[in-house]
């Protein structure tokens, strides 16, 4: 419950394009695994630094990526606009969350 309000509060501050999402779940799922990421950074930052701090973590998402900060909206906007598909999506975004907290644990012993 707590991850699917997290995803909400990145989808709903930030605001369809010419490739679905839906279609493109290798590119975007790791994306949005990075957007969930660098909100909870920024939310466990002071009041006053916690935009700015989301701003940057955006900007570097972007630039790690490599894409535009358009195509980053539109991909939020799409999966905002149809909260049945997103329920999916969110769930492989945090699969894959979750395989990452495994690769790193296993790394470790």
């Amino acid at each position: 419950m707590l991850l699917s309000s997290c995803f909400a509060m990145i989808f709903i501050c930030c605001g369809s394009d010419s490739q679905s999402v839906y279609d493109n779940e290798e590119k975007w799922v790791p994306i949005m695994a990075d957007m969930y990421a660098a909100q909870t950074a920024a939310e466990a930052s002071e009041e006053p630094l916690r935009d700015s701090l989301f701003a940057l973590y955006r900007e570097q998402i972007v630039q790690i990526h490599d894409i535009e900060q358009e195509d980053l909206s539109m991909a939020l906007e799409e999966i905002a606009s149809d909260p049945e598909k997103a329920v999916d999506f969110y769930d492989k975004v945090i699969e894959y969350l979750n395989e990452l907290d495994q690769q790193k644990e296993n790394h470790h012993h």
